[in-house]
């Protein structure tokens, strides 16, 4: 119950502790109240998001492999399906040189990079047959894709990985030619794309070595 006992003025605990309230009631509605409770609300939000976090970033350090397990899985998938393609381009350059001595081709064609290679292969396919083959056509398409693959790969290699929390991450690439810095593969599942994609450029290439696109000129080498 409200201490009903008078103080010096005459007025009772319950009646200076309701006055007050209305006081405060009142300040808050000035203009240095209402910029009080604004600051108040900007430092706990600034608080509450310090702890958020000092919180994450507690967990990635005492467990930082497990929490950047599944990013390690994918860029080594990303290297492994790379070099498996590039190997089919190869296999599909020494094509063009069954009639000469394999080991010399070979010893050529592995001092080329990626980009050398993948124009090598193309011309060969374009000098071979006509430009307006099924054939070519479909590898036309194949190497420009694999083109675009290669340059993700360079932003995956040839960059700076920065890991700041579990789930604040990219790699830090900055271009040869414009000398422009940016982040890449914020996600996890931009990673997972073209992995996709390479798998499925494979795909296309295989079908292309097999004949399938123009079997009658397969056919006819084949002979």
């Amino acid at each position: 119950m409200p201490d009903n006992k008078r103080t010096s003025d005459g007025k009772t605990e319950a009646e200076i502790s309701k006055e007050g309230l209305e006081k405060a009631k009142r300040w808050f509605e000035t203009d240095d109240g209402k910029e009080f409770l604004r600051l108040h609300e900007r430092v706990t939000v600034a608080r509450d998001r310090e702890r958020a976090f000092i919180e994450d970033f507690a967990k990635y350090m005492l467990h930082p492999e497990a929490n950047a397990s599944r990013l390690y899985l994918s860029i080594g998938k990303f290297i492994v399906r790379f070099s498996q393609l590039e190997a089919w381009i190869r296999l599909s350059c020494l094509g063009f040189f069954f009639e000469t001595d394999p080991d010399a081709v070979l010893i050529l064609v592995e001092s080329y990079d990626f980009r050398a290679l993948v124009g090598l292969t193309r011309t060969l396919y374009e000098r071979k047959f006509s430009k307006t083959s099924d054939i070519v056509r479909a590898a036309s398409s194949v190497f420009k894709q694999c083109l675009d693959i290669n340059d993700q790969r360079v932003r995956l290699v040839h960059s700076t990985w920065i890991l700041s929390s579990p789930d604040s991450f990219g790699a830090l690439h900055t271009g040869r030619q414009n000398f422009r810095s940016d982040v890449f593969f914020k996600q996890i599942e931009e990673i997972e794309r073209v992995i996709e994609k390479i798998e499925k450029v494979e795909t296309e290439l295989r079908k292309i070595l097999s004949g399938e696109y123009d079997k009658e000129i397969w056919d006819e080498l084949d002979g």
